[in-house]
């Protein structure tokens, strides 16, 4: 009985040898291998922020090379544009829903130069630069510019890492799509003399260098075109921080600052905190699809506000 479960525990020893040799092999051959890959995060969306200067900006589409130890010769990664994995991004994200499709950013706003990242020997990452010319995108859509490793000068590349959607976000020294802005509003609305108390959370938006978009009074921020031309105003930032106020749309709002730079500027307060300080009255008017004209205006509405960045 005593041999036989020697004899027992003997195979038992070789059989986990085994199992723990073949572990060790794949490990290794997981830990060692070299395959090339496109840096991206979910859904092979790659965002990144570029600031709003009235001038080109650069961004970088990254390769890296899998695998523990590093390769001494340099690795060419070619990239090409892949329309087909921005039509697969949309599905995924947005189902059938067209009007929130991310869209390809047109070849008006970026130019690249060379199509090839260089992993140089000895490293892991290697990079191809876009140059940008962000203005002039809206801060309301999505624009990616698609692409995917065409070919590799060593190894084999990851084909479900095969592509990245570089996705350009706005920003300004005021406000960023990427964390989506927001400003806490307090201020009074005046009728006959009288002032009620308001406040609110606004949504802000980057449009250029000195430039941003927002909600009039406490109306809040829709993904919707139509009423974004119906209840939103153009802030612009002048020289000597004065702030000049416009409609969206000339078509569905009116506004008109009152008390001049005085009391429409961008500032500190006592407490040394940056704020928007604003005094208009406004009044707007909706467009009927229908009757294919716009509706009367509304009373004009007077509004005094001040906007801190949160």
């Amino acid at each position: 009985m005593e041999c036989k479960l020697k004899k027992i525990v003997a195979l038992l020893v070789i059989g986990l040898i085994s199992v723990s040799c073949n572990e060790t092999g794949r490990f290794e051959k997981e830990q060692y291998e070299k395959i090339v890959y496109a840096l991206s995060y979910t859904d092979h969306a790659f965002p990144i922020s570029h600031m709003l200067t009235g001038e080109a900006s650069v961004g970088y589409v990254s390769a890296g090379l899998s695998g523990t130890l590093s390769d001494n010769e340099d690795i060419i990664v070619e990239f090409e544009r892949a329309p087909d994995a921005l039509e697969q991004y949309n599905l995924l994200n947005f189902d059938l829903d067209e009007t929130k499709y991310a869209r390809e950013l047109g070849a008006q706003h970026f130019s690249i130069a060379d199509y090839k990242a260089v992993i140089k020997g000895g490293e892991v990452l290697g990079t191809m630069a876009i140059e940008f010319r962000p203005e002039g995108l809206s801060p309301d859509s999505i624009y990616m510019i698609p692409l995917k490793i065409k070919s590799v000068s060593k190894y084999t590349f990851n084909e479900k890492l095969q592509s990245v959607l570089y996705r350009i976000m706005l920003e300004n020294e005021y406000a960023s799509q990427d964390d989506q802005t927001t400003y806490f509003m307090k201020g009074v609305e005046i009728k006959d003399g009288l002032e009620t108390m308001i406040a609110a959370g606004k949504r802000i938006f980057p449009l250029t260098r000195n430039q941003i978009r927002t909600t009039v009074h406490t109306k809040p921020y829709k993904e919707d075109a139509a009423y974004i031309r119906e209840n939103s105003m153009v802030i612009t930032i002048l020289e000597g921080d004065a702030l000049n106020v416009v409609p969206v749309d000339k078509n569905c709002m009116e506004i008109e600052q009152i008390g001049g730079t005085a009391e429409n500027y961008y500032g500190p307060d006592v407490a040394g905190i940056n704020r928007f300080n604003l005094y208009y009255r406004y009044r707007t008017r909706t467009f009927d699809s229908e009757s294919d004209s716009y509706d009367n205006w509304s009373e004009w509405k007077v509004i005094k506000e001040n906007l801190k960045r949160q």
